[in-house]
């Protein structure tokens, strides 16, 4: 597939989302596995989102590119794009969903008892919260950081020689999405760390978005067969 075919492939990735997403609530979601019930939450959250990106993006079409856009849009891309490569992780192979799944929820478990012993440090009011969360035994650690699983993980789906290219190349977005998120660059910034040239990398929102309904599209597709056979879509 050419880089041409590849974004008219992938422009109508949204779409196709859309209806694999609303076949996802007639399933009995109550009776999957506990990766899978995570896998769902996250295509609502997902389609909470973008539906809410690509709104604004309509309705302020010459904003795009200034400062208070990227303040607003860019740390919502980010979780959305940090959470895609969580899933990836876990779903890479078949055969660790559950491992890596259950490692993920240990790091989880782990970080929410950091944040609540913080809470009772500092005196702020915990009623109602969780103390103990459920112990999830996992013999395998959740591989944190970022770059390191995005070198293992690999998407062939747009390969027509079966090469088996790695996603690390979206690291870069990740990282420039990352600065915003973090509140570390703006305008004043700029300026005054680069006052000859105060640039900063552009992300198109659309461009990632496409991304993610395409790579969620794939899964679930791989996941439930049968959705995808309704529509006659096929795993690209």
């Amino acid at each position: 597939m050419n880089q041409i075919d590849l974004r008219n492939y992938l422009s109508k990735e949204p779409e196709r989302f859309e209806l694999l997403y609303k076949e996802l609530h007639c399933l009995g979601l109550d009776k999957e596995t506990q990766y899978l019930r995570f896998f769902v939450d996250e295509m609502d959250i997902f389609h909470s989102l973008s539906g809410t990106i690509y709104e604004y993006l309509k309705n302020n079409e010459t904003t795009i590119d200034t400062d208070s856009f990227k303040h607003f849009i860019y740390p919502v891309i980010r979780r959305l794009l940090e959470k895609c490569f969580t899933i990836l992780y876990i779903f890479e192979d078949k055969s660790k969903c559950v491992q890596r799944y259950e490692s993920y929820l240990k790091y989880i478990e782990g970080e929410y008892n950091k944040m609540y012993a913080d809470l009772e440090k500092y005196d702020y009011p915990v009623q109602g919260l969780p103390k103990d969360l459920h112990a999830h035994d996992s013999a395998s650690i959740f591989m944190q950081n970022i770059n390191d699983r995005l070198t293992q993980l690999k998407n062939d789906n747009f390969d027509s020689k079966g090469n088996q290219y790695r996603l690390n190349y979206l690291y870069g977005a990740y990282r420039v999405l990352s600065f915003y998120a973090h509140g570390n660059i703006s305008l004043a910034i700029m300026h005054d760390i680069s006052p000859d040239n105060n640039n900063f990398s552009v992300i198109k929102p659309e461009n990632i978005l496409q991304l993610l309904a395409s790579t969620y599209n794939y899964l679930i597709c791989e996941i439930w067969p049968d959705i995808c056979d309704k529509y006659g879509f096929e795993l690209q």
